[in-house]
């Protein structure tokens, strides 16, 4: 027989969340749920005697990649709890404002590269060039290439390329999750 996995990483603990973001309210996710709430609890118990700086970047991440939790679901209602307090303590102690904002930087380094603007980007390119396809019947080669000309500064045909692939790999992600 074999024995149960108790304990999480912290990596695997994220990517269950984040795997968890899109599905979190669905039906049929509830295992899932109670799954991550254990093992996120768990870790952040071992995590909670050792300083500031080192378990608020985890529930941060935690909150972020998995935005549902802003909800307060139940058996997830101490991320807030923490992020709050951690918010109200800051105000009246100078050392726990340098280690929030330590904690926020380290967050940023973390989490997904990208800025959300170069997402947008992508997905108004993606968009623009599927809409040339259907609209004047162009391949896909020449609407890249139509797109790239009309397209303020340097004509980056590998540059939308490259968004189109993002934006593919990122759909694709998102029905994998969303399939049974």
């Amino acid at each position: 027989m074999k024995k149960r996995r108790t304990t999480f990483s912290e990596a695997e603990i994220l990517k269950l969340a984040d795997e968890l973001a899109l599905e979190f309210w669905l039906p049929g996710s509830e295992a899932k749920r109670a799954q991550l709430s254990k093992a996120a609890q768990g870790y952040w118990k071992t995590l909670k005697d050792q300083p500031r700086v080192r378990w608020l970047p985890y529930v941060l991440r935690l909150l972020f990649t998995c935005p549902p939790l802003f909800d307060r679901p139940p058996g997830f209602e101490w991320v807030l709890n923490q992020v709050q307090w951690e918010l109200y303590y800051r105000k009246a102690n100078q050392s726990a404002d340098r280690d929030f904002w330590a904690a926020i930087t380290q967050v940023r380094r973390t989490m997904r590269r990208g800025r959300p603007s170069d997402k947008a980007r992508d997905y108004f390119r993606h968009e623009r060039v599927k809409a040339l396809m259907k609209e004047y019947g162009m391949k896909k080669t020449q609407a890249v290439e139509y797109l790239a000309e009309r397209e303020e500064g340097t004509r980056d045909v590998r540059g939308i390329w490259r968004a189109l692939a993002r934006v593919h790999r990122a759909q694709a992600a998102r029905l994998k999750l969303l399939r049974p």
